[in-house]
């Protein structure tokens, strides 16, 4: 995805009509943050990535995807990421400025750079039986309650993103590295064409969402 922006404007109500039919409305449902590398050396394209032991989880799409970008992918449990950049058994983590500012990651790894690596969604769940037992009413105020407090959290997490930029660069002297994205998609898209090919993305979503103006 090129960005936030891009993918709220068009890619969510392409997929995600059921969270609303009104993409003004789904967008409160997108945790507004952009997610990163944090390094401990700078980041600009796919090439400063050789070499880079880049912290991941145990999923097949995020490995093969950083894979492919050129880093050499090291499986480490979320509360042992401080540890390992410490350490240097990794040389950085993906993630939002807000998210690694709070566990203080930033102050072994002072780059972090915006690659719209993926946005992720925020919603409010419960049991099918619980919601079926309620009155229709009852119902009509649960959904009530939902559409309305979209707006207050994302607000609030746009807020709390500003100010974790703020202090990331002023008091613990993170750099904020917004790249151009060509590189990266370029890199990628061999990734993406195995994805589809496996059977791990719908065929053809990825060309119909880079299509997208």
């Amino acid at each position: 995805m090129r960005c936030l922006q891009h993918w709220t404007r068009k890619a969510l109500y392409f997929r995600s009509g059921r969270i609303s039919k009104d993409p003004e409305k789904a967008i409160n449902w997108v945790r507004p943050l952009d997610r990163g590398i944090v390094s401990t050396r700078p980041i600009f394209t796919p090439a400063d990535l050789e070499g880079f032991r880049l912290r991941m989880f145990e999923s097949e799409i995020p490995l093969k995807t950083y894979q492919t970008l050129g880093a050499s992918t090291v499986i480490v449990s979320w509360p042992d990421v401080y540890t390992a950049i410490t350490t240097g058994v990794v040389d950085g983590l993906t993630g939002t400025v807000l998210d690694n500012f709070e566990f203080k990651h930033f102050e072994q790894a002072k780059f972090w750079t915006n690659i719209s690596e993926n946005f992720q969604l925020h919603l409010p769940y419960m049991s099918k039986d619980v919601f079926e037992s309620l009155t229709e009413e009852q119902q009509a105020a649960v959904a009530q309650a939902m559409s309305d407090m979209g707006p207050v959290i994302h607000a609030d997490m746009v807020a709390a993103d500003q100010v974790a930029r703020l202090k990331a660069r002023t008091e613990m002297g993170v750099a904020l590295i917004d790249p151009p994205m060509g590189p990266w998609i370029d890199k990628v898209a061999p990734a993406h064409s195995e994805f589809e090919k496996n059977g791990l993305v719908e065929e053809g979503l990825i060309g119909r969402i880079l299509a997208i103006e």
